[in-house]
């Protein structure tokens, strides 16, 4: 039975590996070959913010949240595409295609509930950008 609701277990490594495949939108930048492996048309699609439905769109999944949400990714509002993970004990992944950015966390937080990690994380993710770009 399928389920999309969670309990996704990797190592950091594995989940660096999956956060550089989404960074380059699909594709494994170390594939000689550059295949596709995720579909282009459908990360494009769950992970920018202007993309998904109305109901998803940042501030409306989530009352009062900043966030949006697409298909298992959390949107980040604002000019450029950027998206993440989150989990529900503090593991999490920010990804940033543009720049082929990402940032993997793991934790294990007491309670299953993001917000205190994630809060902390997002300034880190924002200080980390910053020095390459502009957020």
């Amino acid at each position: 039975m399928e389920r999309a609701s969670g309990n996704f277990n990797a190592t950091l490594r594995d989940l660096v590996r999956l956060a550089i495949v989404l960074a380059n939108d699909g594709v494994r930048p170390d594939d000689p070959q550059r295949r596709q492996i995720i579909p282009r048309d459908y990360l494009l699609f769950s992970t920018d913010w202007r993309r998904v439905p109305e109901v998803w769109r940042p501030g409306k999944e989530q009352p009062g949240s900043a966030w949006g949400y697409g298909y298992q990714f959390w949107l980040v509002p604002s000019e450029k595409r950027r998206f993440a993970f989150i989990g529900v004990f503090g593991q999490m992944i920010f990804v940033y295609p543009e720049l082929k950015l990402v940032m993997a966390q793991t934790a294990a937080d007491a309670v299953s509930h993001p917000a205190p990690l994630a809060k902390d994380a997002l300034a880190l993710w924002q200080g980390v950008v910053r020095q390459y770009g502009s957020w």
